[in-house]
């Protein structure tokens, strides 16, 4: 199995001891022995894109777990790296609405303004999904192409826990002091009650490894990576925060 190969027994078992992943780690490695039973994803190398033509994937990868159902609602949450080859990476996560379930996930090392065009074709894949993109550094690049450049019709707005007013919403979502304890705290939930059915390997890899540390941050361990947890943790945040209006979704 992948998962034993990047964590020995003996660091799942300090997993379990120490207390210091913020996930349930046994709801975790419940999910990982399922998936390792499930049939490899399809991987998609061109998506259709706004004009009619074809997008190519590639360097990023697309892992397609359920494709898309006429009359199915689908949320995205994207979170942005600097595209650099050694450099983090930008990841996306595809979830329906009703079921919480993982339908689909985009990952991979390029420009905050290609992954911009990557989320445009994915979230018009999807019934054009509502999307939420992670607004601070990199994100701006991408917030900006998909809003001025791509006119992507259903871009997450965000607005306070304790103020829901239109002067306050803000495009795409911040990551903040007051913003990522509710979505970690949140996805921690979800996992351990069951709500969220991931099927990439990736994400509960970087789950395991996604902790709170001595001085109370919350984050990947040293070499590790968290994008594909913030982009899941924001497309649950977008599915909780669904503000219906008379024919779908509010912009």
């Amino acid at each position: 199995m992948r998962f034993l190969q990047e964590y020995p027994e003996d660091d799942v078992t300090c997993f379990l001891a120490s207390g210091r992943c913020c996930f349930d780690t046994r709801a975790l490695l419940g999910a990982q022995q399922r998936i390792a039973a499930e049939l490899e994803p399809v991987l998609l190398a061109l998506l259709p894109d706004a004009e009619g033509g074809a997008l190519a994937i590639a360097p990023a990868t697309l892992a397609i777990y359920r494709a898309p159902e006429q009359g199915k609602e689908y949320v995205v949450g994207a979170d942005i790296g600097e595209g650099l080859a050694h450099g983090d990476a930008s990841a996306a996560c595809v979830l329906e609405y009703e079921s919480g379930e993982q339908v689909a996930e985009l990952h991979g090392r390029v420009s905050p303004e290609r992954f911009a065009k990557l989320l445009d074709a994915l979230g018009r894949y999807y019934g054009t999904a509502r999307l939420g993109v992670k607004r601070n550094q990199h994100g701006h690049s991408t917030l900006n192409t998909l809003y001025n450049t791509l006119h992507y019709p259903r871009l997450y707005r965000h607005s306070r826990y304790d103020r829901h007013d239109a002067e306050t919403m803000t495009l795409g979502w911040p990551t903040d002091a007051s913003t990522k304890p509710i979505l970690v705290d949140d996805f921690a939930a979800a996992i351990a009650e069951g709500h969220l059915r991931m099927h990439s390997s990736g994400l509960v890899e970087e789950c395991l490894s996604f902790v709170t540390t001595d001085t109370g941050s919350q984050g990947a361990q040293p070499g590790r990576q968290d994008d594909r947890v913030i982009a899941a943790g924001i497309a649950w945040q977008i599915r909780k925060r669904r503000e219906p209006e008379v024919g779908g979704f509010l912009a």
